[in-house]
């Protein structure tokens, strides 16, 4: 079995997140590179989050669903 950090960039999760919340995880890696602080970019992971809730439910929900 493959174990993954929650963040890391090959990790299913941050796959799903690419892939349904494409925009918005664009937009949250960027603050991260611009300010190097989670702390500051709270705005655009609360968005990507909010985004990731249905991202989630979709790739749970769906028989088949490829996040590659």
């Amino acid at each position: 079995m493959n174990s993954f950090a929650r963040e890391d960039d090959n990790a299913p999760r941050t796959k799903i997140l690419k892939k349904e919340c494409g925009e918005q995880y664009a937009a949250f890696k960027e603050c991260m590179k611009r300010l190097n602080d989670e702390t500051k970019c709270g705005n655009f992971k609360d968005t990507l989050m909010e985004c990731g809730v249905s991202a989630f439910k979709k790739a749970n929900s769906e028989p088949g669903y490829q996040f590659e």
